[in-house]
C-alpha cells in the first residue's frame, strides 16, 4: 500500500491542497498510523509512499522508519536522489534520498525513468506532466535534449539509455 501523496513543508501545503505535511504523514492518527492498522489487519504486507514533494521533509519521512518501500523519482534528467546536485542546479534536489532509504532498509522503485517520455524520445505524447519544481515540459526538452548532444548515441536510442541509467543504480530494487 503506497501513499502517492507529495510530503511537503507545511508553509507549502497551503499552496497544494494535495499535499501532506509530515506530521500529517507521522502524527499522531495519522497515514502512517492508518497504514499501519491496515497493515496488521492483514489487508497489506508492506506500506510505503511516493518520494515526491520537499526534500527536507520527505528526508523526516524516510527517517522515520515508518515505511518499508518509496517509488522514487530517478532518471538522467534528474540523478540527485542518488548524489546532491552541485550548483547553478534548476529542479528539485532530492539530496541522496536513496542512500536515506537504503540506511531504513527500504525496497526503492525507479520512477519516470523516460522522464514523462522526454528521455524516450523527442516528440511530444500531449500527456507529459511536471512532477518536481522546474520540470515543465520546455525545460524537460531542453535538458533531454542536452543529454542527447552528449550522449550521442553511443549507448542506444534515448529509451535505451534511459532504461540502462535506471538499471545500473545499485540501490534501486526495480524500475
Amino acid at each position: 500500500l503506497i501513499l502517492h501523496s507529495r510530503v511537503v513543508d507545511a508553509t507549502n501545503r497551503t499552496r497544494d491542497t494535495r499535499s501532506l505535511s509530515p506530521a500529517e504523514v507521522l502524527g499522531p492518527g495519522g497515514i502512517a498510523d492508518i497504514m499501519d492498522k491496515l497493515r496488521l489487519q492483514g489487508l497489506c504486507d508492506c506500506i510505503g509512499l511516493t518520494a515526491l514533494g520537499d526534500p527536507g521533509p520527505l528526508h523526516e519521512a524516510i527517517d522515520s522508519g515508518r515505511f518499508d518501500v518509496a517509488q522514487v523519482y530517478y532518471n538522467l534528467l534528474n540523478p540527485t536522489a542518488m548524489a546532491a546536485a552541485g550548483p547553478g542546479w534548476s529542479s528539485t534536489d532530492f539530496a541522496g534520498l536513496l542512500h536515506r532509504c537504503a540506511a531504513q532498509n527500504m525496497g526503492m522503485m525507479g520512477i519516470r525513468i523516460f522522464a514523462g517520455g522526454h528521455l524516450a524520445s523527442s516528440e511530444r505524447h500531449g500527456r507529459e506532466v511536471a512532477i518536481t519544481a522546474n520540470a515543465e515540459n520546455a525545460a524537460e526538452e531542453a535538458r533531454a535534449r542536452a543529454v542527447r548532444d552528449v550522449l550521442e548515441s553511443k549507448h542506444g536510442t534515448g529509451a535505451q539509455t534511459a532504461l540502462r541509467f535506471g538499471l545500473a543504480c545499485p540501490l534501486l530494487s526495480t524500475i
